[in-house]
């Protein structure tokens, strides 16, 4: 009756699965350590193998709460009729949380009659209520004294293991897993069967064990949607929001999409979800800047027309389907962008409509993954941890479609680690066990009842103490309500310029002004664009128009990259290829990717319009081409495609050529709404920096907290002409501001100017008071990190005012005029600021891979083995990582992104 498994974490061993697998009885209890994660996946499983679940806590309960050294015991509580006493008994213990959640004695006596207790090897009976039943455990390691003290006050034995894992083979796993934390116990700690518990536990104890789990009926609730509270149904709100923004529904592209977005809706019975969503969105823009959504719900006109998204459909091109087939079952994921500075918001407004009890943050439970596997085993069996490399990235490049497990055995590097480390085939009894819970990033749950009628809830930060997937499986509403710094320095920006938020989301999409922005190459503060792959694909044509940004967006991954598909379409969009599509039917689907298939949705089009299959059919495509890839992934619609392009008189060899083209690019296709959205907060960054440059890089400013990025900004804006001052003691506030001298910046960058002492300063210098002395000196005389913009630069002059004079290579480039050509004879200066050696498994040697900045950017620089040995040693022998200076001469790849090197010189030493 007691039951421990992996979710009772870092106190017990055991996947779900080899768990109940150890039970031999028509009921299945689980009893886990102040942790009632597993209950949903429980339940499936006890479905699966016709078992009775029997849901139950084990929690740690004192008389001394307050003292330095608590006199704790834990106690077993079985839910009988109903879960919801067990969920706010864990959600009460979370409120007392000290070193782990507990309960008062006083607590326990108060719980729920229908909960029943099982008690601890050592108990004071004048703590308990005596008029209330207990039993206690009556297993191996129950000690005499128990048995005497329930003798005396009428305790019933109960038979119960004391697992801390399933089976007897599991305990070096367990004791890997736990660490210094486990349990050296003698007596048995594994899951007993009935024949070894009749041998240690008394008849009455498995009689009475017998009648416990018979009064155990509670189940896990289903949920409802919430009812929504608004006075307009779906549909009168897609007539009101076409009013509001001007646009025609009665046309005939706009009406038939309407109508056949509504009836799927409609047909799966989804209005409600609508409503509540858009009600929140509603809400939401009138305290906040709101992003135009991510993903696929920007297909949707419904969404569109209800203010749920910004992006019109139509006009963009964007797949409905994509977002909601006739076939789904389960309510869709709407993912919505909130200033990170007021999302807090979002969930207090759930809180005062739905009622505080009915809204939790999600949860979420972490695993034993690769990179966290090989710290632990390293630690534990003292591996050295660079031995793991080469299998974790085995994984790492799977995305998930392969083990580590898998790794030590199918690939040669695994193998020879296993050689040398036999004691590594532990791996696959830690892999993927829950390691601990925390709280999810941005989800939230909306329920009918208070959600402890359904989970338990962490008290301390409202956390529901269930998944994303289990919450789906219980019916429960799930909110994603996502945090983007990106919008908050839109909010900033507009308020210094005085506009609305609708204002900019209005500005239309083709300002030549805007897209000069990326053309001249003045990526700081543009969303998406600070990471090189963005900067390099839009910086080899010449972008004209939004849809060139909407397609850099997708271009810019390491699938096309590496396919070459990016190149293949800079190619035919800067005349060097001409745009080849074979056939008239393919002409609707390429014509606006320049004849490559680019997005998801052309795949989803292909199926659809050249292939014949109905839209349940053309999702299944799409994730056969999105998640599996190549032949065998696709085997299974091959024919089926081939059919239908044959009855639409398309040529066999040209239909085989594109399916090619599928099988290629096809698996690194993008989901095309989700560039268009996020492009659009690209195209408004843009535009703020072509007509409010100096309000914009204020407010991005205040929002990045990193001086090489803050740096980057400033250095665009002065060669612009425009001027910055560090720190003024007559202007400087809490925030960068435009001022008559331009851009000013915070008190709070001054070295050795504490956030309280820049406070005082302020409040002094309003009142006209006597500032504070030590304030005053350092800001008199401040020194910050923005006081050079060129520091790198600046550092190897003072070294080297003559660069001749050392007999330099040749003349140094600036990362960030490397682009995406191969090239030779490279020299690059810079700061280094991150190496890490690791052995090459197949030769033993030490290669290593470092991080090179200067003052335009960073980039990696590798050491091959001999490289290593004759410059990479000497390199990290000759200082601080971060406080030396360097020149490298290398070579980059066609495509970039790395440098190979073959010499290096010191530079000096770095002085920030």
């Amino acid at each position: 009756m007691r039951i421990r498994t992996g979710y009772s974490f870092r106190v017990a061993y055991g996947f779900l699965a080899d768990t109940i697998s150890r039970i031999d009885t028509p009921y299945a209890p689980i009893t886990d350590r102040a942790s009632t994660y597993a209950f949903n996946q429980w339940t499936k499983l006890c479905k699966e193998r016709g078992l009775k679940p029997i849901y139950g806590l084990e929690i740690a309960v004192t008389d001394s709460p307050n003292a330095k050294s608590m006199n704790l015991n834990h106690v077993t509580l079985i839910a009988t009729t109903e879960l919801a006493p067990l969920n706010r008994a864990l959600e009460l213990a979370f409120s007392k949380m000290r070193y782990e959640p507990l309960l008062t004695y006083e607590d326990l006596n108060q719980i729920d009659p229908s909960i029943k207790i099982i008690l601890g090897r050592r108990v004071d009976p004048s703590l308990l209520d005596p008029n209330r039943e207990y039993y206690y455990a009556d297993c191996p390691s129950t000690i005499p004294f128990m048995r005497a003290q329930a003798a005396i006050h009428g305790w019933k034995p109960i038979a119960t293991s004391d697992n801390m894992y399933p089976a007897p083979e599991d305990k070096s796993a367990y004791q890997l897993m736990m660490g210094r934390g486990a349990s050296d116990q003698t007596w048995p700690q594994h899951i007993m069967t009935t024949e070894e518990l009749s041998l240690v536990a008394s008849k009455e104890a498995m009689d009475n064990r017998e009648a416990l789990a018979e009064l155990c009926t509670a189940t896990m609730l289903q949920g409802a949607l919430v009812k929504p509270k608004t006075d307009m149904d779906v549909e009168q709100w897609c007539a009101y929001g076409a009013a509001k923004m001007g646009l025609d529904i009665t046309d005939p592209e706009y009406a038939a999409r309407l109508e056949r977005e509504l009836g799927v809706i409609n047909q799966l019975g989804f209005q409600d979800y609508f409503l509540i969503i858009a009600d929140l969105i509603r809400y939401a823009k009138t305290v906040m800047f709101v992003g135009p959504a991510r993903g696929s719900s920007c297909g949707s006109l419904v969404c569109y027309l209800m203010g749920i998204t910004t992006v019109d459909p139509i006009l963009h091109k964007l797949l409905f389907e994509r977002f909601l087939d006739p076939g789904r079952t389960d309510l869709p994921d709407i993912d919505i962008d909130f200033s990170d500075q007021n999302r807090h918001k979002v969930f207090e407004y759930l809180g005062d409509k739905y009622g505080r009890d009915h809204v939790a943050k999600l949860g979420t439970v972490s695993f034993m993954r690769e990179r966290m596997l090989a710290k632990e085993i390293s630690g534990a069996m003292n591996i050295p941890l660079f031995k793991f490399e080469s299998a974790i990235q085995n994984v790492e490049k799977n995305e998930g479609n392969t083990t580590f497990q898998s790794v030590l055995h199918n690939t040669s590097d695994g193998a020879k680690l296993l050689r040398e480390h036999p004691e590594l085939a532990v791996v696959g009894r830690l892999e993927g066990h829950p390691r601990h819970h925390s709280t999810h990033a941005a989800g939230v749950v909306v329920t009918d009842r208070p959600i402890s009628d359904y989970v338990a809830v962490d008290a301390r930060s409202n956390t529901a103490e269930i998944d994303k997937k289990d919450a789906e499986d219980l019916g429960m509403l799930k909110i994603d309500a996502l945090g983007l710094k990106q919008l908050s320095v839109f909010e900033d920006c507009l308020a210094l310029i005085g506009k609305s938020n609708e204002w900019l989301i209005d500005r239309p999409l083709d300002d030549p002004l805007a897209f000069a922005v990326l053309n001249n190459k003045l990526f700081s503060g543009v969303f998406q664009y600070n990471g090189r792959s963005l900067q390099m694909v839009s910086s080899s044509f010449h972008i004209e128009e939004f849809e060139d940004m909407v397609a850099t967006t997708a271009l810019a991954r390491p699938g096309p990259l590496g396919a070459g598909g990016t190149d293949k379409w800079i190619a035919v969009r800067t005349g060097r290829n001409p745009t080849l599509i074979e056939h008239e039917a393919f002409e609707p689907i390429l014509a606006r990717t320049k004849g490559i298939v680019l997005y998801q949705e052309q795949v989803m089009e292909a199926g659809r319009q050249i292939g014949g299959m109905s839209w349940e059919r053309v999702t299944k495509l799409r994730k056969a081409v999105q998640y599996f890839g190549g032949a065998k992934g696709m085997e299974e619609f091959r024919a089926e495609f081939l059919a239908g392009a044959n009855e639409r008189s398309i040529p066999e060899d040209v239909s085989m050529r594109f399916w090619d083209d599928l099988l290629t690019y096809g698996s690194y296709a993008f989901n095309r709404s989700h560039a268009v959205a996020y492009s659009m907060i690209s195209y408004w960054c843009c535009y703020l920096k072509a007509h409010h440059s100096l309000e914009y890089a204020a407010a991005m400013l205040n929002h990045e907290a990193k001086p090489e990025r803050q740096r980057m900004m400033l250095r665009e804006m002065r060669d612009e002409g425009i001027a910055y001052v560090p720190v003024d003691a007559e202007l400087s506030g809490m925030k960068w501001q435009v001022t008559d001298k331009g851009l000013v910046g915070p008190l709070t960058i001054v070295k050795g100017l504490g956030l309280r002492t820049a406070q005082e300063f302020l409040r002094q210098r309003e009142r006209g008071g006597d500032l504070p002395k030590r304030a005053l000196k350092l800001i008199s005389s401040p020194s910050t990190a923005l006081d050079s913009l060129n520091p790198v630069t600046e550092g190897i002059a003072k070294n080297h005012p003559d660069l001749t004079a050392i007999n330099i290579f040749s003349a140094p480039t600036l990362i960030d005029e490397l682009g995406a050509d191969a090239r030779r004879d490279l020299l690059l200066m810079g700061r280094l600021i991150k190496a890490t050696p690791r052995k090459d498994e197949k030769t033993g040697k030490t290669k290593m891979t470092a991080l090179l900045e200067d003052d335009t950017g960073d980039i990696k620089i590798f050491f091959n083995p001999r490289k290593y040995e004759e410059f990479g040693v000497k390199m990290l022998d000759s200082g601080r990582v971060g406080k030396t200076l360097w020149a490298v001469k290398g070579s980059t790849p066609d495509g970039g992104g790395i440098v190979f090197v073959d010499m290096v010189r010191f530079l000096g030493e770095f002085e920030e």
